[in-house]
């Protein structure tokens, strides 16, 4: 191969390596209505949503777009716990010094990890039940993206369904 084929296969690399595809617009666009949608389903419930707050204003559902054209791409949501719940996890993970939350080493049987991330797990299941009873095909965000935690939906049911129930605050 000669020497300038060579730097063009690494130019071609380095883009493609520093710019991830991302899916059209009509895709995005979808996948934006159905995380409208979820989140105004889950409100609706009564459930808080934070999107954008820190955890110091409070905890509640976040939602996030994945534009990204990989099986990870679409709607992802998670329960962000309030900082008052957030802090003394996080101050016990940094003091403790040996085995990790819930295992034999932790700290105390009432371990403030343990109790964030059980708060945490209760939330992602009920938003699961009411995505589900409303409809949306959800599934454990790990099954798609091994780094994310929370929900990614899968499918939202068919639009005139939904739209009788918009919220409208």
């Amino acid at each position: 191969m000669a020497e300038s084929d060579e730097a063009g296969c690494d130019e071609e690399w380095q883009s493609a390596m520093s710019q991830p595809a991302r899916v059209d617009t009509q895709t995005l666009d979808r996948w934006k209505w159905i995380a409208t949608r979820a989140v105004e389903e889950l409100a609706m419930a009564g459930l808080p949503v934070t999107t954008g707050l820190p955890p110091s204003l409070g905890g509640g559902v976040e939602v996030e777009v994945d534009p990204l054209s990989d099986p990870t791409g679409g709607v992802y949501l998670r329960w962000q716990a309030h900082g008052q719940l957030i802090r003394p996890a996080l101050e016990e993970f940094s003091a403790r010094s040996g085995g990790a939350a819930g295992e034999p080493g932790a700290a105390g049987g009432d371990s403030a990890v343990r109790h964030h991330d059980t708060v945490c797990e209760a939330m992602v299941t009920a938003m699961a039940t009411i995505l589900t009873s409303a409809g949306f095909t959800v599934r454990r965000a790990g099954e798609v993206n091994d780094f994310a935690d929370g929900l990614y939906i899968d499918a939202a049911p068919d639009p005139r369904r939904l739209e009788e129930r918009t919220w409208h605050p």
